[in-house]
């Protein structure tokens, strides 16, 4: 196990002061090795999400997960993915953001996933609402310091189509419709009260070079419109990890908006990411590669007139060990009516 752990965890200090397209070597490597997904985990393996210390998700720095002496953490959402490499390039910074706003970043990984295993049979644009549920995970390595990491997604029950790119993807997710997800976001609370938001003050704190912003600036929320909006069919044709296979590299996926407050009425276009390699299938992608979830309270701490903007869910009832049993045998059962319906 430490011989298998030493060679695909990537963190600590040697790691994180090499630079970015030495660290973009490394992870590319081991994940090309296997350009096949993991299986999806048996359903009851994903209770696991209400006994995990889900806090690791906004606390760890590194790009892989820990091997530990019980083992490595499984993703229990977002299992199967495919990867790709990155370039994200500026095209107007009117609003003075810095870090990888600033600079862009020419070694970066994204990961196109489904928050869970969805039902081809309910192949029609409206069945695959709360079945087909896309997102993005994108990580920006820089030279000497730890990536910069951000999620994307529509909302947590998906879209009215099996279209990847049918809708804007923001790292701020509205809330859950449906008994199912809200146990979901129940766990997710023992790491962070606003379950809903993703970070970005990490992203300007460092440019693509390791470079400290002097005052760091970000945005309030990203838009991400993709440029493939019509692409691909409403209806389920092709697994998506299939279609995604067929877009050549050098595309532009997604123009990037900012909104620069909470009161902000317009967007903003900052940047445009581009892929640069093909999007393929990736073992190593879908067990060992990690991205950081930056808990919102650290853009709060910077700027704390935005506090009253994001919903804040109790994390009280996540601690006790009845809940937690009770919460995930009610998610098991919500798995299996969504099976059998």
């Amino acid at each position: 196990m430490v011989a298998h752990a030493q060679r695909h965890e990537k963190s600590g200090p040697v790691y994180e002061g090499q630079t970015a397209a030495s660290k973009m070597q490394q992870l590319w490597s081991l994940a090309s090795e296997r350009q096949q997904s993991q299986a999806w985990l048996w359903t009851p393996f994903t209770l696991g999400i209400f006994f995990e210390n889900v806090a690791v998700t906004t606390q760890r720095v590194a790009d892989t997960y820990e091997d530990t002496l019980i083992g490595r953490r499984f993703k229990f959402v977002h299992s199967v993915g495919s990867l790709a490499k990155f370039q994200y390039t500026t095209t107007a910074n009117a609003e003075g953001y810095t870090g990888i706003f600033a600079s862009g970043c020419d070694n970066g990984i994204i990961r196109f996933s489904t928050a869970k295993e969805f039902i081809t049979s309910k192949s029609s644009a409206d069945q695959a609402y709360d079945n087909f549920i896309p997102a993005i995970a994108m990580k920006f390595l820089r030279s000497g310091v730890h990536s910069g990491n951000v999620m994307g997604m529509y909302g947590v029950n998906g879209i009215h189509s099996w279209n990847f790119f049918k809708e804007d993807f923001s790292n701020h997710i509205p809330g859950s419709d449906g008994i199912l997800l809200n146990l979901i976001g129940t766990a997710l609370q023992s790491a962070t009260p606003f379950v809903q938001y993703l970070g970005l003050s990490d992203i300007a704190k460092y440019d693509q070079d390791g470079n400290e912003a002097a005052n760091i600036k970000f945005p309030f929320k990203l838009v991400f419109e993709p440029q493939l909006r019509n692409l691909f069919p409403e209806t389920f044709t092709l697994d998506y990890q299939e279609q995604l296979a067929t877009i050549a590299s050098n595309t532009v996926l997604y123009k990037v908006y900012a909104y620069d407050g909470p009161h902000s009425v317009n967007k903003v276009e900052i940047g445009q990411l581009k892929i640069t390699s093909q999007i393929m299938k990736s073992e190593f992608g879908d067990k060992f590669l990690f991205f950081k979830h930056q808990d919102i309270r650290e853009d709060i701490a910077l700027k704390p007139e935005w506090q009253g903007s994001y919903d804040r869910a109790s994390v009280t009832s996540t601690q006790c060990p009845v809940a937690i049993l009770s919460n995930g045998f009610k998610y098991l059962m919500e798995v299996f009516k969504s099976m059998i319906f």
